[in-house]
């Protein structure tokens, strides 16, 4: 879950090639917040392909709305 300013952080993840998928939170039956199908895609249309390293990187994604 990102924070107030739009950041998160993931810790201990393995090196590799990830496809980062964003999804928008809603509000399950029970109040619990839960995953909605994603209407947030990066700002360029193209899938976000990562490459995770040994060292710390930082990734500015720039979202759009999904055009219906």
């Amino acid at each position: 879950m990102a924070d107030a300013g739009g950041q998160y952080k993931i810790e201990q993840i393995y090196p590799g090639e990830y496809q980062v998928i964003v999804v928008e939170p809603s509000e399950g039956a029970g109040g619990e917040r839960v995953a909605a199908e994603s209407s947030l895609v990066p700002a360029d249309g193209n899938p976000l392909q990562v490459r995770i390293e040994a060292e710390p990187a930082v990734y500015d994604i720039k979202l759009a709305r999904r055009k219906k």
